[in-house]
């Protein structure tokens, strides 16, 4: 079954994203699309809708992209700075 999300932050490691599935941390996820392909992911932290993805196992090619995408984006800021 497929359920969406809304992906806030990626890295080689991982990503957060806000879905109103009920997920436990240590439950493990296929997460799709990420740079056009199914990953495979664990739950690591749950804060209300927000969770918290650990990419398992990823492909050498894979990480290659999820890299080249990181670079492209800008670097994350806290709120609270932009005030």
């Amino acid at each position: 079954m497929w359920y969406t999300a809304m992906t806030y932050e990626i890295s080689i490691g991982g990503l957060s994203a806000a879905t109103t599935v009920d997920l436990a941390v240590g439950e493990r996820v296929k997460l799709s699309p990420v740079v056009e392909k199914l990953v495979e992911a664990v739950v690591r932290r749950k804060q209300g809708s927000m969770c918290g993805f650990e990419f398992l196992e990823l492909a050498p090619r894979v990480k290659d992209q999820i890299r080249k995408v990181c670079e492209g984006l800008p670097l994350f800021q806290a709120l609270e700075h932009l005030r």
